[in-house]
């Protein structure tokens, strides 16, 4: 397990500040291994121990342009991501993230002819957690925003749970109020959002101690209902998507990698996947992201615990050629299943894990998955095929976010220099399904 490795999630007993400085001191650390050091991924799979090959017949990335965003440098000297949380509107037509530690925000057009920043009023621009498009790419879905730079503003916005922002002016259109808003942020604040489909729904996760998830309707931004945990052995919820056809809402908590379906509009359980139930280690995986396939008939469930990793003496992983490579728990990270039946379907092995955020996304046509592992490298793989994953890209430790254009011929990452875009170049000796 690598509960010190800078992806885990804040625990709600870590004061903001402190959880920023040991980010930081944990990333600059990183930063100087992996700089030193030759690519940790080339060194996982020349060692690798599995038997397979990488797969063939998927398509190559070639690096297009990179969308600049501001590459703050730390109390420590080191540079650090100046962008996080990126997102793609529904349309394609527009990128956002966020800059300056939270209290910016930057869109673009993915040709990089349309640069806008807005700002978004705050505290604490750290806790900048949630961030989507809703309303075509006219609204963006934040984490609280203060209607002005003022303090009486801004302290009145640490009681909100997500506000709505105007994507042209960076105007607060509307601000939630949370369910624990007397006890203000971080119980108060959402953590996690998932928008359906058809941007009528939007969800979201809010309170560490007691975890509820609330789901808004867009048209007014009324709530539409509440779920808590079934009982108390539930983890706090750590990821949430809608189904493609916008009928189901998953939500991975729980032990042994559960993931829960909820039927969209009655908001009952319809059933629970344990997707790493083969075994009981002392501490269970962390979920790092849930994906359904285009067509709804597949769900790949990935964990950033797992997979092959060099660590050090203290059974941490060293980022670089350093340590013993050894498979940890699940060996597997990445798992597909039947999205109806549950069945399993096929699972991924011989890399380091898979990063918490939004880094596992299907391709549009639904042929392959695309994903960031725990080191930073975007991972092209066709669960249908037998063989490895290939290896499409290397981002670095700063990177959590990718996502496809709607017609699949780009794709997006972000960097610590800003928003790196990939033309996708499908294989010409073989036909992709």
């Amino acid at each position: 397990m690598r509960s010190a490795f800078s992806s885990r999630p804040p625990t709600a007993t870590a004061g903001p500040c402190r959880q920023f400085l040991l980010a930081t001191l944990v990333n600059a650390i990183l930063f100087t291994v992996a700089s030193l050091a030759p690519s940790a991924r080339a060194q996982n799979e020349a060692t690798s121990p599995s038997s397979s090959s990488p797969q063939s017949g998927l398509p190559s990335l070639r690096l297009v342009r990179t969308l600049s965003a501001p590459n703050e440098i730390s109390t420590l000297g080191m540079p650090q991501s100046g962008n996080s949380n990126m997102t793609i509107s529904p349309d394609g037509e527009r990128l956002a993230a966020y800059v300056h530690f939270g209290v910016g925000i930057i869109l673009w057009s993915p040709d990089g002819k349309y640069v806008k920043e807005i700002h978004r009023h705050s505290n604490f621009g750290l806790g900048a957690g949630i961030l989507a498009f809703v309303s075509g790419h006219s609204q963006l879905v934040t984490s609280p925003a203060a209607e002005t730079n003022s303090q009486e503003d801004r302290d009145k916005a640490d009681h909100a749970a997500f506000s709505v922002l105007d994507a042209d002016t960076g105007k607060v259109v509307r601000s939630i109020e949370g369910p624990n808003s007397a006890q203000g942020a971080p119980e108060n604040s959402a953590y996690e959002l998932a928008v359906s489909p058809d941007q009528r729904l939007v969800a979201v996760v809010y309170g560490r101690r007691d975890p509820l998830i609330g789901i808004y309707g867009t048209s007014d931004w009324h709530l539409v209902t509440a779920i808590r945990p079934l009982s108390n052995t539930q983890v706090d919820p750590r990821a949430l998507t809608f189904s493609t056809d916008g009928r189901i809402l998953a939500v991975a908590r729980g032990r042994k990698g559960a993931v829960q379906f909820y039927n969209v509009g009655t908001w009952d359980v319809s059933r629970t996947l344990e997707a790493f139930s083969d075994k009981s280690p002392a501490v269970d995986p962390l979920l790092a992201g849930i994906a359904f396939s285009p067509d709804g008939a597949m769900v790949a469930i990935a964990s950033f615990d797992g997979g092959l990793w060099r660590l050090d003496s203290n059974g941490k992983p060293t980022g670089s050629w350093f340590g013993v490579l050894k498979q940890e728990f699940p060996v597997d990270p990445l798992r597909v299943f039947g999205a109806r039946t549950g069945d399993h379907v096929a699972s991924l092995g011989s890399f380091p894990g898979v990063k918490i955020g939004h880094a596992i996304s299907w391709s549009p046509a639904g042929n392959y998955l695309a994903f960031l592992d725990g080191l930073g490298d975007i991972r092209l793989w066709d669960p249908s095929q037998p063989g490895l994953a290939i290896s499409a890209a290397s981002m670095g430790l700063n990177s959590s976010t990718l996502a496809f254009t709607p017609d699949g011929s780009l794709l997006m990452a972000d960097d610590h220099n800003g928003i790196k875009v990939f033309e996708v170049i499908p294989q010409t000796s073989e036909k992709l399904r």
